[in-house]
């Protein structure tokens, strides 16, 4: 027998598929294809597929920033490019706020509709065409609109990239080897395979039929149906072998000539608004229905859309099937022993007394506690009243009714007896902790005494806090910002040492855990590696730093976020391409040390990540971002992940790890969670500043300081808020800066808290003496553009900062 092979790709099929689903308009299951196999219909470079995803799933800021460079080319028609994209993300707010449903809650507001479409007015081809787009804003739906009958997003981002191709496709042409050996579907190829199957599957078995009935005449040809099939499903060549034993002569004849007609009988789209199906998840039936919270945001969902308010606090988190990795979950039980389960941020340093005139002990932290349990959340009363102490276990009642069984009353005497010995241990606790709040108060008395005799000693370090005590600001009420000065005397004033230009901004900037080399990561897709300098003395212009490694193209796009593992031999990089790249680095070469490993969990732009602080251990990454809005950890020895915390409903923006076990996440939802690593489980929410109110800001930046107890956190409306972990209570809010605060680092060895603003500069804030009281504030360094991360070295008095100036400085204090 005679064999004939046949070479499939499943690569092939999967772009039949997806010409099939473009054909038909069906571009929500097109980009959930894509982005699940990697495949798309088309020859491409990586850098124009990359800004078709950006495109097809309408982040349309970062389509601007990725075309930036492009911009300095004169041949490059950059005014109909902008025109292009704006149009398209003013008219999908427009669409989305027109159509919110009562469970949408977009993100922006008709004020943000209009500054984008003042924005839009400059690139507009013509003052009619601005006046048409003026026109929409007073119709009730889009749709009303003669020109937008039909319009809709999905089927608009499409159109999008097919609008720009001609204008960018010339300056990001696709290799000329890929264009050789690929090929693309088109002309409906499936549908016409699908036909030609049906019509070789028919053939065959009306040639079986002739073969072997009696009476030939009577056979019919008949076409099976697409989904139930034939008697001859086995694919083989018995046709083409019947076909071979016709004799020569016979096609000779003419044939009878048929026509086949296909009827082709069209889909019908579920009706629904186009906001619901770009908000819809990927999964067909909610996690709500199987006993979950609710799903996260599609991955498709821009950023202006991700304000949907859902609970996802008691999700199932996935659990570790890595024994190494519950191995270094162990490790740490000797630690969880000394923390009850659920409890971990529970025991204050600082909620016994106040100095007399701050004591105010009703009022609470304007946050969100969360039930982990039952996935119940509450919110306090905005009056502050503190919360209810749990009631003391009722003593024993004697039993009414009729007798119990001799088992029963067994039962409920062991009950009874164990109910007594808690409540003994309850009262000897509570006889303990009053002891402990006395001794407490007289030492405070001791020091408040000291504090008087002794001014040039009165301030306090963030580790003798326990001897203060510290209560939260009222909810209805925000500190006012404090005034700002900047440094005039030599001994606050710091001065660049090394500033590294790039041709983009600079986003991401991190020290090596020894402070010998520092990494930087930019919007042009390089990161590189620069020698910390020997600072001498005070020189009068900066230098440029002395790059040990450099590497182009180290994503497909901007590098958001850069981080050092603890032993200093991994780097590990995050992007709006949605991988991490992690890079063994050879300190003593200077040179990567083998191939990358590239992690795909994530569907949306990474923008944090952070390794476990243990050296000794398992290298574990933690990564969040867009998307999913989910946080991962990572095992960086196998490259797998291991859990994924979710649970924020907006884009994870910050991520800060302390304790080797405790993790806290910022997000653009307002909040801040707390996560215990070892169960994993989320053991706290705080909401930002004005949340209680229905107000309140995203969380663009957290940090711990070294003693593990006090956490700030920055806001897009310019706010700075310090959190006390174990009192689980606002310390206090202030406003340090006059644009949006991007980035916040407690110094290592000093009292001081940097933070970096959109205002293009940074701030120390000195926390020496009462935290409740204001803050003194100084401006130690200015870019000309905003400022993206500042990060304080290890060891030393030094820190730098990255800018939208495409610099990275490494400032020093003067000395």
């Amino acid at each position: 027998m005679t064999a004939t092979k046949i070479n499939l790709k499943e690569k092939e099929i999967l772009k039949l598929v997806l010409e099939f689903l473009h054909s038909r308009e069906l571009f929500l299951s097109m980009r959930g294809l894509e982005r699940e196999t990697g495949t798309v219909n088309g020859l491409y470079s990586d850098d124009l597929q990359f800004l078709r995803s950006l495109i097809l799933d309408g982040q349309w800021d970062d389509v601007m920033e990725f075309v930036q460079p492009l911009e300095s080319i004169e041949s490059f028609d950059s005014r109909t490019f902008r025109y292009v994209i704006m149009k398209h993300k003013f008219l999908e707010m427009v669409c989305m706020k027109s159509e919110d449903p009562g469970n949408l809650q977009v993100e922006f507001s008709i004020d943000e509709v209009v500054a984008c479409l003042r924005d839009l007015e400059p690139f507009c081809p013509s003052k009619e065409d601005y006046n048409s787009l003026c026109l929409l804003l007073t119709l009730p739906r889009l749709t009303d609109h003669a020109d937008y009958k039909n319009w809709n997003p999905s089927n608009a981002r499409v159109q999008c990239f097919k609008d720009v191709l001609p204008i960018i496709g010339k300056f990001l042409p696709a290799d000329k080897n890929m264009i050789e050996s690929e090929f693309t579907a088109s002309n409906d190829r499936l549908v016409q395979l699908i036909i030609k199957g049906l019509l070789y599957e028919s053939c065959v078995e009306f040639c079986q039929q002739k073969a072997t009935s009696k009476d030939s005449s009577g056979v019919s040809f008949v076409i099976r149906g697409l989904l139930y099939g034939s008697p001859c499903d086995d694919a083989d060549l018995s046709l083409l072998s019947w076909l071979q034993s016709i004799p020569p002569d016979t096609f000779t004849c003419a044939f009878e000539q048929k026509s086949l007609d296909v009827n082709m009988e069209k889909l019908d789209k579920p009706k629904a608004s186009w906001s619901e199906q770009i908000m819809t998840p990927l999964t067909p039936t909610p996690v709500k229905q199987r006993g979950g919270g609710y799903p996260s945001p599609s991955p498709s969902t821009p950023t202006l859309y991700r304000g949907r308010p859902w609970s996802s606090g008691s999700r199932v988190f996935t659990q570790s099937l890595s024994p190494s990795v519950e191995g270094f979950l162990q490790r740490r039980q000797s630690d969880s022993d000394r923390i009850p389960p659920g409890d971990a941020l529970s025991k204050s340093f600082a909620n016994f007394h106040m100095t007399s005139s701050n004591r105010n002990p009703g009022l609470t932290m304007p946050g969100v506690a969360e039930d982990v349990e039952d996935g119940s959340i509450h919110r306090p009363s905005s009056r502050g009243s503190s919360p209810k102490p749990k009631q003391k276990p009722a003593s024993p009642q004697p039993a009414q009714g009729p007798p119990q069984s001799p088992k029963f009353n067994q039962t409920g005497a062991v009950e009874t007896r164990e109910s007594t010995q808690l409540y003994q241990q309850h009262q000897q606790d509570r006889e303990r902790l009053q002891q402990q709040l006395q001794q407490r108060e007289r030492d405070r008395e001791l020091l408040q005494q000291q504090l008087m005799s002794t001014p040039s000693s009165s301030t306090t370090s963030i580790g003798q806090i326990s001897h203060q005590s510290i209560t939260s600001a009222p909810n209805s009420q925000m500190t006012p910002a404090f005034p700002v000065s900047h440094a005039q005397d030599g001994s606050q004033k710091f001065y660049p040492v090394t500033t590294l230009e790039d041709v983009q901004a600079i986003r991401a900037v991190a020290f090596s855990p020894t402070g010998s080399m520092y990494a930087v990561g930019s919007n042009s897709k390089t990161l590189r590696i620069c020698a910390y300098p020997e600072i001498t003395g005070f020189e009068q212009q900066p230098k440029q730093p002395n790059i040990l490694y450099k590497r182009n193209r180290h994503h497909k796009g901007s590098i958001y976020c850069v981080a050092w593992s603890p032993s200093g031999d991994l780097i590990a990089t995050g992007s709006n391409d949605k991988a991490v790249k992690l890079m063994r680095f050879d300190v003593n070469k200077c040179n990567a040390d083998g191939p990358d490993t590239e992690l795909t969990m994530h569907n949306g732009t990474v923008r944090d990540l952070m390794f476990l602080s243990d050296p000794t251990s398992i290298p574990l990454l933690l990564s969040g971002g867009a998307g999913d809005c989910c946080v991962y950890m990572t095992d960086c020895n196998r490259g797998e992940n291991i859990h994924s915390l979710s649970g924020h409903s907006g884009h994870v923006l910050s991520l800060f790890t302390w304790a080797n076990c405790m993790l806290a996440s910022g997000s653009q939802d307002k909040t801040v969670r707390f996560w215990d690593l070892r169960t994993p489980r989320c053991v706290n929410i705080i909401g930002s500043p004005g949340s209680d109110r229905g107000d309140g800001s995203a969380v663009t930046s957290i940090c711990v300081d070294p003693t593990d107890r006090l956490l700030a956190s920055a806001q897009e409306d310019c706010t700075v808020m310090l959190y006390d972990i174990r009192g689980a209570r606002v310390v206090q809010t202030f406003t340090p800066h006059e644009d949006e605060a991007r980035s916040a680092r407690f110094a290592p060895n000093s009292y001081c808290l940097l933070t970096g603003s959109y205002d293009s500069t940074v701030i120390e804030t000195d926390l020496k003496g009462d935290l409740t009281k204001p803050l003194a504030s100084t401006v130690v360094a200015e870019h000309k553009d905003k400022v993206i991360q500042c990060r304080w070295h290890p060891s030393d008095l030094t820190f730098l900062s990255s800018s939208a100036d495409k610099t990275a400085t490494l400032w020093t204090k003067a000395t």
